[in-house]
């Protein structure tokens, strides 16, 4: 699933080329994808109007349009956004078409179809209960260090667990959790409440707000099927230290990385590097 970098790239693509086009048609072949519309509402509403604005909500797309309303679109596993010349093939896997005008279109494509494009009143978004319920977004001003360790004292909740909880921090995923824990130095099943020192909790945040802005710097983790809205994968996977490398050298210290399951996830991490606590001071 496209992580904060990932669809944080996008969302940039996209404003790169859909801002001030107008919708000439909609033409939706998975109804599946629209929970909250109709074909018939989805597309009267759309078509006539143009895109105003782009932005993002942990991971979730908001695309602005011209009379107030948003489409809010979330990737899930396979998700894309294309924006293509509309005499180029059409994939079999493009399910929704805006046709723009001055000859492009932006395709939603979805292998999986575990996608969902809601439109809705701009003010009402925020509502929206998968995004309502979203921690702070890591990258603004408000999430400092300080405030992380508010959040840890007293939990009991595993950090690989911690981190990937939307309800604590917005838009990490397994690929972010991995990276950020091998910077920081820290077991993914260290509980969160032995990590309040003020210098580990320094790492943490550091750790956070470093992976995800190189991970925008390098245009995501192209690990399978993800590419930005013109059609350009990621490099960050080649960046990676931690994710995916289980059985490889670690690149700090030479050791075996090890793999497990943490947090209901595949995780990898070096032993040597990521050693757990005393065990006295686990609860």
């Amino acid at each position: 699933m496209p992580e904060l970098p990932e669809v944080e790239t996008v969302c940039r693509s996209l404003l790169q080329t859909v801002l001030d086009q107008y919708i000439r048609t909609v033409t939706v072949t998975r109804s599946r994808l629209l929970p909250n519309n109709t074909i018939e509402e989805f597309s009267e509403a759309l078509c006539g109007h143009c895109f105003s604005a782009v932005h993002r909500r942990g991971k979730y797309i908001l695309l602005d349009l011209d009379h107030d309303m948003t489409l809010v679109v979330h990737l899930r596993m396979t998700g894309k956004l294309l924006y293509q010349l509309s005499d180029s093939p059409l994939d079999k896997h493009s399910h929704i078409v805006f046709e723009l005008d001055g000859g492009h279109r932006l395709c939603y494509n979805d292998v999986r179809q575990f996608g969902t494009l809601q439109l809705l009143p701009t003010a009402l978004w925020t509502q929206l209960p998968g995004i309502a319920a979203l921690g702070p977004e890591p990258l603004e001003d408000d999430f400092t260090a300080e405030w992380l360790m508010q959040q840890m004292v007293g939990k009991k909740q595993k950090v690989k667990a911690f981190l990937l909880d939307q309800h604590n921090i917005a838009g990490i995923g397994n690929i972010y959790a991995d990276e950020i824990l091998f910077q920081a130095h820290i077991h993914p099943e260290e509980p969160v409440c032995n990590l309040t020192d003020t210098e580990t909790v320094q790492d943490l945040w550091f750790a956070i707000r470093d992976r995800l802005e190189q991970g925008i710097r390098y245009g995501g983790s192209s690990i399978k099927d993800y590419v930005d809205s013109l059609g350009q994968a990621g490099s960050f996977q080649k960046q990676h230290r931690a994710y995916g490398r289980g059985g490889q050298p670690c690149t700090e210290c030479g050791c075996t990385m090890l793999k497990m399951i943490s947090g209901g996830r595949s995780s990898c991490y070096c032993p040597n590097c990521q050693p757990r606590r005393d065990s006295s001071v686990l609860p």
